[in-house]
């Protein structure tokens, strides 16, 4: 990931940290997230990422169909106060937040930025670094994310991290199988990377 940062007084960006999601400029591939009051571009992404995380969209929809559990999945474009203030706006790949009676639907965004997921999603792009990725696991967990994977396109295999200490690598012969998040979720790894 790009170390440049866009410089802006802190009154405007706390001002703007709601709205920044529109900074996305789609035509472009740029994407920011607010760190500690300060815009930070997104690492670059390309088509196969988008596919990829659309493709774990989907399935983690459906399987909230199958176990008749509602939730909320959700993409990149949708993002979260991980800090628990207005100064650090994470945008994840893929969110999926069951609704309980805590967490009920139909309420507003900003009602579900501050709301931790229940799992985090992150494909790895060529940009990010292992230490970015571990400070992003931390502060997942951190704010309160029950499990967190990331997904690693080229080697097509997936951490699972339970816990902000421990992870499982699942290659893409193996399946992905999680029951103390999702009981009952099961797929094999490559169903994320192939049409």
């Amino acid at each position: 990931m790009s170390d440049a940062v866009i410089e802006r007084p802190l009154e405007q960006v706390i001002e703007e940290a709601e709205p920044f999601l529109e900074l996305d400029n789609w035509e472009t591939g740029e994407s920011y997230e607010l760190i500690e009051g300060e815009l930070v571009p997104r690492a670059r992404t390309d088509n196969e990422h988008g596919v990829i995380a659309a493709r774990i969209t989907y399935m983690l929809k459906q399987y909230s169909f199958q176990v008749s559990r509602v939730a909320r999945v959700s993409e990149s474009s949708s993002a979260f106060y991980t800090r628990r203030d207005d100064l650090t706006v994470r945008k994840p790949d893929v969110s999926l937040t069951f609704y309980t009676d805590a967490i009920p639907r139909n309420r507003d965004s900003e009602f579900y930025m501050r709301v931790p997921p229940d799992l985090i999603v992150e494909v790895i792009s060529p940009g990010n670094s292992a230490d970015e990725m571990d400070g992003k696991v931390q502060e997942w967990f951190a704010f309160g994310v029950r499990m967190v994977w990331l997904v690693f396109p080229v080697t097509r295999n997936v951490y699972v991290f339970p816990d902000k200490r421990h992870a499982e690598i699942v290659f893409g012969d193996e399946n992905l199988i999680v029951g103390s998040v999702l009981p009952g979720f099961e797929s094999a790894i490559r169903a994320f990377f192939e049409d």
